[in-house]
This record gives C-alpha cells, sequence and structure tokens, in this order.
C-alpha cells in the first residue's frame, strides 16, 4: 500500500491548487449572484414603474370622466408647446335642438345629398391604388367630396393656420370629415373641435378618432348657443378659439337663423373666422327659406352685412362661391353684435 503522506514541498503545492480553486468557485459564485440579482432588480423597477404609470394612467382618466361630467376639472394641456397634448374640456358639453335636428338627421341617415354616413372602416382605403370610389365621396354632398371640391378650402386653413399661428379650431357644421384631415396641419393642430347638429354624424365621428387625443365631437346648434370655449389645465380659466370653420353652411337656412349663428360664433370670443357665400346672391330667397333648403347666401348685403376681406373661389368649376377669411378683433364684430344681436 502507498504511503499516503506528502513531502512538504508537494503538500503547499497541493495547499496553493486548492486555495486559487476555492477563490475561482466564490467569485464565479458571487458573479452569478450579482447577475441574478441585477436582472430581477430591473424587473421588480421596470415593472415598479409600469404599475405606477398604469395608477397615473387609471387616475387620470377617472379624473377626465369626472371633469368631464361636472366641468369643474381638466386634464393639463399647453397649446403653446408641443403637439403632445391632454384632451382639454369643453364648455358647456352639448347645445342640442331637438326640433332642428329632424330634417338633417335624414339628409345623412337617407343619403339625400348623394351617400349614406357610412361606417368608421369605410374611410379608410385599405392600401388600395387608386383608391376606392367610396373613399372619394362624402355623405355631407358633393361639395365636400375629396378633389376639386375641397382642395381649395383645404389650402385656405392650412394657410390661415400658418399665418395666425392657430392652436385650436371649430368646425361647424363638420359634417362627416372627409376631407378636412388630408393635411399635416389640420391634422397635427393641437386641438379640433368638431360641432355638428347631426347625432349619427358625430356619433361615427367619435368613433373613428377616439384615439385621437387632439379631437373631438360635440353635438352643437350655433343657432340656439353661442360656441363653446375650453378650459386648458387647473385654472379653470375658459379660453375662446382661435379659428372658427363655418363652410356651405348659412345657404341652408333662413337669414333670420343665418344671423344668430353668426352673433353666436362672435359672442364667443374667437379670433379667426372662415365662411363662405356667394358674392352673385341677394339673400331674397333666404328670408323664407325652409330648412335644409338652399339659396345663394351673400354675406356683403343686408342682413349681414360683412365687410369685405380676402376671399377665394372655393370651387370655380363647380360653383361660384367664395371662401372669405376675417379678422374677428376688428370693430366691426362688435358693431354687428350691438346692431343684430339680440
Amino acid at each position: 500500500m502507498a504511503s499516503t503522506h506528502l513531502s512538504p514541498r508537494l503538500r503547499r503545492r497541493s495547499e496553493k491548487n486548492k486555495f486559487f480553486r476555492t477563490l475561482f468557485i466564490t467569485t464565479l459564485i458571487g458573479l452569478i449572484v450579482f447577475t441574478f440579482l441585477h436582472v430581477n432588480i430591473e424587473k421588480n423597477s421596470d415593472f415598479l414603474f409600469f404599475n405606477e404609470s398604469c395608477k397615473n394612467i387609471t387616475s387620470s382618466n377617472s379624473n377626465e370622466e369626472t371633469s368631464i361630467a361636472t366641468n369643474e376639472q381638466a386634464r393639463t394641456i399647453d397649446l403653446d408647446k408641443a403637439n403632445v397634448i391632454s384632451l382639454p374640456v369643453v364648455v358647456p358639453n352639448q347645445c342640442d335642438a331637438a326640433l332642428r335636428n329632424k330634417a338633417f338627421d335624414n339628409i345623412y341617415t337617407r343619403g339625400i345629398w348623394g351617400k349614406k354616413l357610412l361606417p368608421p372602416s369605410k374611410f379608410y382605403g385599405d392600401a388600395q391604388w387608386p383608391p376606392p370610389e367610396y373613399r372619394k365621396e362624402s355623405a355631407s354632398g358633393p361639395g365636400s367630396h375629396l378633389g376639386q371640391s375641397t382642395n381649395t378650402s383645404l389650402h385656405i386653413l392650412k394657410d390661415t393656420i400658418q399665418k395666425y399661428n392657430v392652436k385650436s379650431m371649430i368646425d361647424i357644421p363638420c359634417g362627416d370629415v372627409n376631407w378636412i384631415f388630408d393635411s399635416f396641419e389640420t391634422d397635427s393642430l393641437p386641438f379640433y373641435l368638431g360641432l355638428d347638429i347631426v347625432e349619427p354624424v358625430i356619433r361615427i365621428n367619435q368613433q373613428r378618432f377616439g384615439h385621437h387625443m387632439n379631437k373631438q365631437f360635440k353635438k352643437w346648434d350655433a343657432t340656439s348657443c353661442i360656441l363653446p370655449k375650453y378650459i386648458n389645465g387647473s385654472s379653470l380659466e375658459e379660453h375662446p378659439f382661435d379659428l372658427v370653420h363655418v363652410r356651405d353652411v348659412i345657404q341652408h337656412m333662413n337669414t333670420d337663423l343665418g344671423i344668430k349663428y353668426f352673433c353666436n360664433i362672435f359672442k364667443s370670443g374667437a379670433k379667426i373666422l372662415i365662411t363662405t357665400t356667394y358674392p352673385v346672391g341677394n339673400n331674397q330667397q333666404g328670408l323664407r327659406l325652409q330648412e335644409s333648403g338652399w339659396y345663394k347666401n351673400n354675406l356683403l348685403k343686408e342682413p349681414f352685412s360683412f365687410p369685405e376681406t380676402m376671399c377665394i373661389p372655393t370651387h370655380p368649376q363647380e360653383e361660384d362661391d367664395d371662401t372669405c377669411v376675417y379678422d374677428l378683433s376688428l370693430p366691426w364684430v362688435q358693431e354687428f353684435i350691438d346692431l343684430k344681436c339680440k
């Protein structure tokens, strides 16, 4: 049987090797433990951050529902900064007129102006080229079809937004918004509010743009109520809109209602107005016009008597109407209110 005793030299070498093996194993275990703890700390940190974010989002949504219901609070919005904003609160939140709803509801539900109101999915082309024909047409009538009917109107809007540094806009009546967001300037506007008297139109628009934080749609009759303002932040201060867009609507109501319409725009404190007029019209047909009828309204003549301003032919290939831009900070607006608005 061989001896188990080692010489002093071999014993020292064995102990030295054992020491390094122990050091290596200890270091390796330490690295494994450190890596495991580091990964789990990151995961827990991410979870805590995500969980806290979810709490904040839930709290924000809850506050939004409360504020919209009570008009007492608003989520923060800064229209002078980036285009990424939170939804402001519109005050008041709705203006209804049941007697006037029916005529225009029938126009959209029965397709009297060309085609029936389509579901949200039909406002997309599904990557077809050229786009399907239904994508061009609008339930708001031929004047809202894509192409020569609307491209001038869109250019006027874009130029006005840039010239006056517009951050907030009311579009009334908004209709099915078939064309108005077909530019970066209008689609990315910090706050767009579409108002219309037709409830099915508002409902479809809310479905289409519910995921757009910069767009809201409300039911509104501008012959009955002053246009709304919005609350910006926690101060509860009400702000008027920069721009009001009124296209192809005065021609569908009698002159008395037309005056009320403009009174409620001017009283809102809005800064800029874009609207349409017929320079060759005389307003006589508008005196006794039936609801949802049509005549060539001339804003330069009585009973409107607007001043002359910059106007551009809207779609000369189809109609002889103009689109005009008015600065509502000028003295004539207050004179209009004093003389015609009761």
